[in-house]
């Protein structure tokens, strides 16, 4: 009776070692992965406010009739660059923390690494939705060219939608690597009977 409740305590201990190492194995690459999504997500903003002060310079010196309008969209195409850099600072925080202490057990990081990948699945949904309405917004850019809108008008809607792609990319990203490492945690916490 001793030796079979020894045997199911070795097993369970076996169990619970060999699902530490798978987590920490899914950290891992979920570390690659954010760095990866961190180096994509920089690139778009730096591609995207390149894309907005070039677009201001060329509203300010147009004499359109839509030459204001035009200055905002890229004025807000600039804030969404530097809410994509926001987003990369995060990735990469998130993934200097998760490989500081490689060593130290994963069981004591269950709850930062849940808490973690929640957070980085809302930071993704609310860039999906920035993307849904950058696009809304070219659309209704296009009846504006469709009314006589200017040159200056279509460059700023196609501007707007190569804007909408890099936000959803990004999203899509960091949604991704969220849910990747929520997961991590609730299977290592299944595991371990919590």
């Amino acid at each position: 009776m001793l030796v079979a409740a020894a045997a199911v305590v070795a097993l369970s201990f076996g169990l619970a070692i060999s699902a530490e190492q798978q987590a920490a194995r899914q950290l891992e690459d979920a570390q690659a992965e954010l760095a990866g999504a961190r180096s994509a997500i920089a690139a778009h903003a730096t591609v995207m406010r390149t894309q907005g002060e070039a677009l201001v310079a060329a509203a300010q010196s147009s004499t359109g009739p839509n030459r204001d309008h035009v200055i905002l969209d890229a004025q807000s195409m600039i804030a969404d660059a530097a809410r994509l850099d926001a987003t990369a600072s995060l990735l990469a925080s998130q993934a200097r923390l998760l490989g500081e202490h490689p060593g130290q057990s994963v069981r004591s990081n269950l709850a930062y690494i849940h808490e973690t990948g929640a957070a980085l699945v809302t930071e993704g949904d609310q860039l999906v939705a920035q993307a849904a309405a950058v696009r809304d917004h070219a659309a209704g850019m296009e009846a504006l060219a469709g009314a006589g809108g200017d040159d200056i008008v279509a460059r700023s809607i196609t501007m707007l939608r190569d804007d909408a792609d890099r936000l959803a990319d990004a999203g899509q990203r960091t949604r991704s690597i969220g849910a990747a490492l929520s997961q991590v945690g609730e299977q290592f916490m299944r595991s371990l009977g919590r």
